[in-house]
């Protein structure tokens, strides 16, 4: 019979921090002295949600954690409403923690809002950009492309998304190859048109083939067309591809499978035959035809010097009639 735990989980700690860097970014700690089996905490401030897939680490006590971005400056509380372990008994009991998130002015306006239509498009994630940071990393909880980091050689204040896109926004055509994911990056200011570089963590089960054939490829507005950047890519943590690429600015981003190169076709040699036919009387007053052949055969690799496409038959003609002349001598 299976011995079912009826002790309480302890929650030892609730917290809630923001990362100096980005502040859009808020951290929720749970800790407990057993590993939970859910935990549910509800964030609210100037926009709120509810957080449910922490992630947890040590070995007693136990950490949970879960980072979700905010696209709003405030005051946000993040308030346990589940620490339940595998038998479901429950340590919550409205534990709560506060943070102050304070977040760049944009020039009067928010985040940009996400391309496409609601069903083209899947998850979403905002970043605060402040100037002298020069990086950006975006979490997406749809599509094949889970991360999304980007170091930018600009300087801008203001607020970047990453939208996963289910499909091509309207107009654009599809870049070349096999679309295996597609990404829209929207950044502020300078680094829209800044050279950067874009790293993507890809699941590699989304990937059909040799994992090589993966590029980056982005798509231009202006001459409406896509271009292939040079690419990268390396083995990830777990089952997960990392794709990196140079970009001269930002747009909708697809990670594309090049096409398999075409196997060689062989050649097919050419050649000269050349047949010669001789009477030769014989014994009994009538004579008999001998008939012989030669073939010049065109290779790669020449073994008589001469010019000409027949100087090899011609070389071969000559012996042919030295061979005859002999024959009737005797």
């Amino acid at each position: 019979m299976t011995e079912i735990d009826g002790a309480t989980p302890i929650v030892e700690d609730v917290s809630a921090s923001t990362d100096s860097a980005t502040q859009s970014r808020v951290e929720v700690t749970v800790t407990a002295s057993e590993s939970l089996d859910g935990v549910t905490v509800d964030l609210t401030g100037p926009t709120s949600r509810t957080l449910s897939s922490f992630t947890v680490s040590g070995s007693g006590p136990y950490t949970h954690t879960l980072t979700t971005s905010v696209d709003a400056s405030g005051t946000y509380t993040a308030s346990l409403q589940r620490a339940a372990d595998a038998d479901g008994n429950g340590g919550a009991s409205g534990q709560q923690a506060a943070v102050e998130v304070s977040l760049p002015s944009s020039g009067g306006s928010g985040a940009p809002s996400a391309p496409g239509s609601p069903s083209t498009r899947g998850s979403s994630a905002t970043v605060a950009v402040f100037s002298g940071v020069d990086t950006a990393t975006f979490d997406l909880s749809d599509g094949p492309v889970g991360r999304v980091e980007v170091r930018s050689q600009g300087s801008a204040a203001g607020f970047a998304r990453a939208t996963s896109l289910s499909s091509l926004p309207s107009g654009v055509p599809s870049p070349d190859g096999r679309t295996v994911s597609a990404v829209s990056l929207q950044m502020p200011g300078e680094w829209r048109t800044s050279d950067a570089a874009v790293r993507m963590t890809v699941d590699a089960s989304a990937v059909d083939g040799d994992p090589d054939r993966l590029r980056i490829a982005r798509y231009d507005d202006v001459s409406s067309s896509w271009t292939t950047l040079e690419t990268s890519v390396e083995r990830g943590a777990g089952e997960t591809l990392i794709v990196t690429a140079q970009t001269p600015g930002f747009s909708v981003f697809a990670v594309t499978a090049v096409e398999e190169p075409a196997s060689p076709t062989s050649t097919p040699t050419q050649s000269d035959t050349v047949s010669v036919t001789s009477a030769t009387p014989a014994a009994d007053g009538e004579s008999t035809a001998d008939t012989a052949t030669a073939t010049d055969t065109a290779t790669d690799t020449a073994t008589t010097t001469g010019t000409g496409a027949g100087f090899g038959a011609l070389v071969a003609l000559a012996g042919l009639f030295a061979l005859i002349a002999l024959q009737r001598r005797s």
